[in-house]
């Protein structure tokens, strides 16, 4: 886990410096620190990224092309995209047992490529392939930085909380500089085929509560991957809040001090996540691995979300995320098992009536949120019809 935290925040703190004196997207926020991270774990990652990102920058272009779509609905198609593309890659790659070993970081077939495709296309056509080149750069710079790091000495120095990742058996790079400590992650995320549909679930919800009412929800998808995450390990939900907490108290006040904004206060938040995250690693061994580090990042997106929307708002936007979060883990808990350890292995009353007073909560507050809305779309209306 050390590893891969000094990895993101270098590699969040380098696209902060080039997006603030250059103008690039450097492929987005989050995505060259994942990918460095990935791809030491297992080289596989890197190949599987550049094609599935090719795929969705075709498809984002050719809907772009004859849609003419641009800012946010640009940005829901390149999800969309991008959370379809693992479908594609499932079927081509059953015979291709190469990524057989990505089962434990599925999850790049339905982040990164999307968002990847989303930030080529807004970067203005004489800047792309720089932009390309500068994104290779530092990718290349953070996993010779994280090669460096997971080294013998290191793995024997630290807690074994903080060695997960990178230095398990299962990582690439630890076996090749033979730096391998502690057990395979027993972990396992979902299978694919829900995970994508359940992706597509809550952007569509998502996406429909922002453009009705103005409230965020979290992230377009991160809830429905919190979902993914608690079904797997029950101990997510309470680090997630934990972090979103702390979080979002530090985003307040870097913004309150500095006016910073945008991507450069989202990636300060996700600075924060990280170290968070850390702290969380040396003293809790109910989760660890992957799933700790996306719930970081979830916490970091989350917190940046919370803090966008409106003052007034806040509450609804909170009741409206637990209660979409309740619906949807209570529909994928029908159609999938959860693991041993995740939520709702064992279904009791009391989870019935907190999953039941969420989505109730959730309704009142969009019947709050209709009715706010309804003067406003009536003086529009009149204001349209003179």
């Amino acid at each position: 886990m050390i590893a891969a935290v000094a990895i993101t925040v270098l590699g969040l703190l380098l696209g902060i410096g080039i997006v603030q004196r250059t103008g690039l997207r450097v492929g987005g926020v989050i995505v060259v620190p994942l990918l460095a991270v990935y791809s030491l774990y297992t080289i596989a990652a890197l190949p599987l990224f550049v094609l599935s990102t090719v795929i969705a920058y075709i498809g984002v272009g050719l809907i772009r092309s004859r849609t003419l779509i641009h800012g946010r609905q640009l940005l829901l198609a390149s999800l969309g995209v991008g959370v379809t593309v693992p479908l594609v890659s499932t079927v081509v790659f059953e015979i291709w047992p190469l990524f057989d070993s990505l089962a434990e970081i599925a999850f790049i077939g339905t982040i990164l490529p999307g968002i990847a495709a989303y930030n080529f296309h807004k970067i203005g056509t004489e800047d792309r392939l720089t932009d390309i080149a500068v994104s290779f750069g530092v990718l290349g710079g953070l996993m010779i930085f994280g090669a460096a790091l997971v080294n013998p000495t290191l793995a024997t120095s630290v807690s074994p909380g903080l060695t997960s990742i990178l230095f398990t058996p299962s990582s690439d790079i630890a076996q090749f500089n033979g730096a391998v400590r502690g057990a395979v992650a027993s972990a396992t995320f979902l299978p694919r085929e829900p995970t994508v549909l359940l992706l597509l679930a809550g952007l569509v919800a998502s996406e429909s509560a922002h453009s009705r009412w103005g409230v965020r929800t979290g992230g377009l998808i991160a809830v429905p991957l919190l979902v993914v995450l608690a079904l797997t390990n029950v101990w997510t939900i309470p680090v997630y809040l934990g972090g979103l907490v702390v979080v979002y108290g530090a985003i307040n006040l870097i913004h309150r001090q500095t006016l910073l904004y945008g991507r450069v206060l989202l990636s300060l938040g996700l600075v924060v996540s990280m170290l968070y995250v850390s702290v969380v690693a040396a003293v809790l061994s109910t989760v660890t691995g992957f799933l700790l580090y996306f719930t970081a990042i979830l916490a970091g997106v989350g917190a940046y979300n919370y803090h966008m929307v409106a003052p007034a708002e806040r509450l609804e936007s909170a009741v409206l995320a637990a209660g979409l979060f309740s619906a949807l883990i209570a529909v994928t808990r029908v159609l999938v098992e959860p693991t041993e350890v995740g939520a709702l292995a064992t279904v009791s009353s009391i989870h019935m009536a907190v999953l039941g007073g969420s989505v109730i909560g959730a309704c009142y507050a969009m019947y709050r949120l209709e009715q706010r809305r309804r003067p406003v779309a009536r003086h529009h209306s009149r204001g349209m019809n003179i």
